[in-house]
C-alpha cells in the first residue's frame, strides 16, 4: 500500500508491506510535520527499512537528515545525483518552459549535506527491503532519477511528470511535463519505458496520482 503525504512543495510516499520504506522527505523545515504523519500511519523505528530518494533536488531530500536520525534506516540514491545531497543543494535545474525559468530565482535552500549508505546504478529489488517491487533508473528530470515499481503496477515516479499547475495545487491528477528537465528527450525515453509497464496507478512528486488512460491522452 502507497500512502502519499505532501510534506512543503513536494510529495512523500509511503510504502507499506512486511517493511515500511519511505521515498523522498519532502521540503526542508518540515521534518516535524513528517514524523507526525508517519505515526500516525502507523510507521515506528523497526519498521523502516529503507529511505529511498527519487532524485537530488531539496524538495525530496529536505529533511532527510532528521528523518534518517529517527529511523536510523539505509539511504538510497542513484550515483548520478549523489553530488546533490552531499552538498545538501540542488541538482542543476533546467527549465523546460517559461514558467520553470520566472520561478527558478526563487528555488534556492541548503541543508546540512550527508553521505547515502546505497548507491544504485540501474536497478534495485525490493525484496530485502520487505516491499514486492523494484527500483528503476529513469533520467530525465535528473541524471539520476528514480521510479518504483511495485508487483501491483503501481509506480513512484518522481517528478519525471507532474500532476496539474502550481505544483500540483490545480488541476492535480492532469499530467504535465516538469517545469525542469536535465534532459527532455532522455525522460521521454524513460516514461514511454514505464507506460510499456501499463501502470495501474501513477504517483508523482507534485499533485497526481495519475492514471495510464490520463497520460495516453496527453500522449506523452
Amino acid at each position: 500500500m502507497i500512502h502519499s503525504l505532501k510534506v512543503g512543495r513536494a510529495n512523500v510516499f509511503v510504502i507499506q508491506e512486511e517493511k515500511t520504506i519511505i521515498v523522498d522527505t519532502g521540503s526542508p523545515k518540515k521534518s516535524d510535520f513528517l514524523l507526525q504523519s508517519l505515526y500516525k500511519l502507523g510507521v515506528t523505528k523497526n519498521s523502516v527499512s529503507l529511505i529511498l530518494l527519487t532524485h537530488g533536488h531539496l524538495d525530496h531530500f529536505g529533511n532527510i537528515n532528521e528523518i534518517r536520525s529517527v529511523f536510523n534506516a539505509p539511504v538510497a540514491i542513484h550515483r548520478e545525483d549523489v553530488g546533490a545531497l552531499e552538498k545538501g543543494q540542488d541538482s542543476y535545474l533546467k527549465p523546460t518552459r517559461k514558467r520553470g525559468a520566472l520561478i527558478k530565482p526563487f528555488l534556492h535552500g541548503k541543508i546540512k549535506g550527508t553521505s547515502p549508505d546505497m548507491l544504485i546504478d540501474t536497478t534495485l529489488s525490493l525484496k530485502p527491503f520487505g516491499v514486492n517491487g523494484k527500483v528503476v533508473h529513469t533520467p530525465g528530470h535528473t541524471d539520476g532519477s528514480l521510479s518504483v515499481i511495485l508487483k501491483n503496477k503501481e509506480m513512484i515516479i518522481g517528478d519525471l511528470l507532474m500532476g496539474g499547475h502550481i505544483g500540483g495545487f490545480f488541476l492535480p491528477h492532469k499530467p504535465r511535463h516538469h517545469y525542469f528537465a536535465h534532459n527532455m528527450d532522455t525522460a521521454q525515453k524513460s516514461i514511454q519505458r514505464l507506460l510499456h509497464e501499463k501502470p495501474s496507478k501513477i504517483y508523482v512528486g507534485h499533485g497526481g496520482p495519475l492514471t495510464f488512460r490520463d497520460i495516453q491522452k496527453r500522449e506523452f
